[in-house]
């Protein structure tokens, strides 16, 4: 079947590919999702496991071990390695490269059910392993809550109220809280009053371990309702928690928490982290994005939702954001959109000169219907606009204007020589497909082995994915767009 006669002996078509690469471009272009760069998936889980005041040793063979061997059982595992410390355990699982990213959530959760069956067999006093896969988000946006007059629980309430309100954004995927230094009750025994009240610490340490425990009590049925029944005696206050008896069985006299001790609400001594903002103390937000989005949009929505809040904001707390992904996205994406332009005049403006107004116009709108349909292409495989596809359309337009000037030069060449419009055409259509079409298969496959390769690689430099879509639209392009009228 000849392709380009039946455009040419069809005008209507013609039109309607045009159209059909015009307006779909167009359409995809202001729809297609942006990224910064590729979304990457890391196939990578840690496992940590605390056995409090166990040995190195202890913990090794009693815990990672057992652990080591029922993760070794995992077909899809590419190597383990770990840690055994007093009191800890690490444990670090990577999954074969050859695994696609869409098969990960099954790996991970047999990875949590072997991981289970093994914790089964622990010793007491072990605290159940936390399986950690989560190493794959990327906050896009992010910001500092900060205050001078604010201490940081407080800083954190409120960071929560945002949490609640920016989570309903959409395109939002998740939102965490960093700087959270966690609070705790601070009990200062005086070693001289314990002792001369005949308390020993670990009596002490008994007491305290098995008050203030949330139990579940039952129910009641009365009829056709059940009642739960929940005990009381929950510590409420520092007061109640100073009024709790801890005198020994047997003594003559009463002795409470507070007779023996100085209790006092704070901070942990040694927090994971401490964030500060412009040199008062803060906490941190950051948002990610739901595979796909428009990262632009989603971004102007977070700030438009921030000022819509700002009036419930507490007098003398300052958001102030140091990372807006969507503006770098939009940097990114209106650079390529310039350096095109640009390239297409330097190009239109060259061919201009030397081939005249005619065929720079037809070479131009070309390159432009090619892009266009490309940005279509990749719309419907849901590929996203971010550094590596756009840098693969600059390389694949680099290679198009040769096809575009072999099939111009070639009408021109026998227009001069004497041939009619239609057969010149014709002509220099069917004698450049096969090199044209030989020359767009060997880039395709020139890049290919980047962009299918199954490792982490692939994942990110999907450079092929473009230019794979490119070219051959390319190709529809040049045999359908040179039509007689057109010269």
């Amino acid at each position: 079947m000849d392709i380009s006669r039946q455009f040419i002996n069809n005008p209507t078509r013609v039109w309607l590919a045009i159209l059909l690469l015009g307006v779909g471009g167009l359409l995809a272009l202001l729809n297609i999702g942006r990224l910064e760069d590729p979304a990457f998936t890391i196939k990578t889980a840690v496992i940590v496991t605390h056995y409090p005041g166990a040995s190195a040793q202890q913990v090794e063979e009693e815990v990672t071990l057992p652990l080591e061997n029922a993760i070794q059982q995992l077909p899809s595992l590419d190597n383990v390695s770990s840690i055994s410390s007093n009191g800890l355990s690490q444990i670090t699982v990577n999954i074969a490269s050859q695994y696609h990213s869409s098969e990960l959530p099954q790996i991970w959760d047999e990875l949590r059910r072997r991981v289970g069956d093994a914790s089964r067999l622990f010793p007491p006093g072990v605290v159940p392993p936390f399986v950690n896969d989560d190493f794959g988000d990327v906050f896009g946006f992010f910001f500092a809550i900060s205050g001078d007059s604010f201490t940081n629980p407080e800083l954190v309430r409120y960071a929560e109220q945002l949490r609640r309100e920016l989570v309903l954004v959409p395109g939002v995927g998740k939102v965490a809280i960093g700087g959270v230094i966690p609070q705790q009750i601070n009990v200062d025994i005086s070693l001289a009053k314990m002792a001369a009240r005949g308390i020993t610490l670990n009596q002490l340490a008994a007491i305290l371990a098995r008050l203030n425990v949330v139990s579940s009590a039952g129910e009641i049925r009365v009829g056709s309702e059940s009642i739960r029944l929940h005990p009381t005696g929950e510590f409420q206050s520092i007061d109640e928690l100073g009024d709790l008896l801890v005198s020994p069985h047997g003594a003559s006299a009463t002795t409470r928490l507070r007779d023996i001790a100085t209790l006092s609400r704070g901070l942990t001594d040694s927090p994971a982290s401490i964030y500060h903002a412009n040199g008062r103390q803060a906490v941190t937000m950051g948002v990610s994005f739901i595979p796909g989005v428009n990262v632009i949009d989603v971004g102007h929505a977070l700030e438009a939702r921030l000022q819509q809040m700002a009036a419930d904001k507490p007098a003398g707390i300052d958001i102030d954001i140091f990372y807006d992904q969507a503006a770098e996205v939009a940097h990114s994406v209106n650079g390529f959109i310039t350096n095109f332009l640009m390239a297409l005049a330097i190009v239109v403006g060259v061919l201009l000169v030397f081939m005249g107004v005619r065929s720079g116009i037809i070479i131009a709108l070309s390159l432009a219907l090619n892009v266009l349909g490309t940005l279509l292409i990749m719309y419907i495989w849901g590929i996203e606009l971010q550094r590596i596809s756009l840098g693969a359309l600059i390389i694949a337009l680099s290679m198009l204007v040769d096809n575009a000037i072999v099939i111009v030069e070639g009408v021109l060449i026998a227009r001069q020589q004497g041939s009619p419009l239609l057969g010149a055409i014709n002509y220099v259509i069917r004698r450049s497909a096969l090199p044209l079409l030989g020359a767009t298969i060997i880039a395709i496959l020139a890049f290919a082995p980047i962009g299918l390769s199954q490792d982490s690689t692939g994942g990110v430099l999907q450079i092929a994915v473009p230019g794979a879509a490119d070219l051959p639209d390319a190709e529809l392009v040049f045999r359908s767009d040179h039509h007689p009228g057109a010269y």
